[in-house]
């Protein structure tokens, strides 16, 4: 058996739903990008001595969500098992829009079951032994494989939305994620409570959005049509952004996020958008040296408040590192 792990991950974007509505067959679905930055860097190393408990040495708002998750993978797992050292030297911010609570969970859950010496388990099963996937999979798929996804939608409320389609995203197409700083995103039963007070998404409006990705967003992307895969980046974002306005105030989560996106747009930038319920912001870049330009163009026309990050997708799952 092996006696440390490192598990190593990106970050989910999460472009929006496709459906909700209760005469659906499906809820939810969605369509989202796994990105390199940032990401969560967990190790997971096995105690000499026998008698230890699990500790934890890493920022302390993980805390308690790493060492839940260690308690349920020890609750569902066949045979008891030594205490582990878990350390987070590389974290993603919370509740920022990118999905850092799945990409952890699932990290431990995959670190704890290799120590175990079950290194094979798929992501929704991890999914299931870490207590996540009650609306969006894309992060579980994301986990797992990368890329640029579409989800099915749930039939139930136990079900793992299954992936239905998956493409890989130009590696010469960087993206800026443009994040004011000290501003957090709907969570938790705030969450709950929004998506409880949103009325049904209609038919028409929930068609709109499965057509703009299936039959704009994955072809363009596959075609490499930048101009085709940002317009429809920014349509789709839209016209979710419509739906969860009575949620969130507005198309966007923020008066800044909105000024934002349109001081981009009125500079010729077509893919922006916002990730989850935000502060998040994505904007698709042709090429590095746009991203730079733009970025330099941000910092100088008032937005240093904001983080700004430059990224790039990642098409690959996951990175396990064993050792004995």
């Amino acid at each position: 058996m092996p006696s440390r792990v490192t598990v190593s991950t990106g970050a989910r974007l999460h472009f929006g739903l496709l459906a909700h509505a209760p005469q659906a067959k499906r809820q939810f679905g969605g369509v989202g990008l796994m990105v390199e930055h940032p990401g969560f860097r967990l190790t997971a190393e096995v105690c000499d001595n026998a008698a230890a408990t699990d500790a934890y040495a890493g920022p302390d708002v993980w805390r308690q969500r790493v060492l839940d998750v260690v308690c349920r993978c020890r609750e569902l797992s066949k045979a008891p098992f030594p205490g582990c050292q878990w350390s987070l030297p590389e974290t993603i911010d919370h509740h920022v829009g990118l999905g850092s609570g799945t990409q952890l969970a699932l990290a431990v859950a995959r670190a704890f079951l290799a120590l175990q010496g079950e290194a094979t388990l798929d992501a929704t099963e991890l999914a299931r032994r870490a207590g996540r996937g009650l609306r969006s999979a894309l992060g579980i798929h994301g986990f797992q494989e990368g890329g640029l996804l579409v989800e099915g939608g749930k039939r139930s409320t136990e079900q793992v939305s299954p992936a239905v389609a998956r493409v890989e995203w130009p590696e010469e197409w960087p993206l800026l994620l443009v994040r004011p700083r000290n501003v957090r995103g709907l969570c938790g039963a705030a969450e709950i409570e929004a998506f409880a007070g949103l009325p049904p998404m209609s038919g028409a409006v929930s068609a709109q959005l499965c057509q703009l990705a299936l039959l704009e967003l994955l072809p363009a992307t596959l075609e490499r049509d930048f101009e085709g895969c940002s317009e429809a980046l920014f349509q789709f974002g839209q016209l979710v952004g419509e739906y969860f306005a009575p949620a969130q105030g507005g198309v966007y989560s923020s008066p800044q996020t909105t000024t934002l996106v349109e001081y981009l747009r009125g500079q010729g930038v077509r893919g922006v958008g916002q990730s989850s319920w935000g502060p998040t912001v994505f904007v698709v870049c042709p090429d590095k040296r746009s991203a730079d330009s733009l970025s330099d163009d941000l910092l100088g026309k008032g937005w240093g408040d904001c983080e700004i990050l430059c990224t790039s997708a990642k098409n690959a799952g996951a990175k396990v590192e064993v050792s004995a």
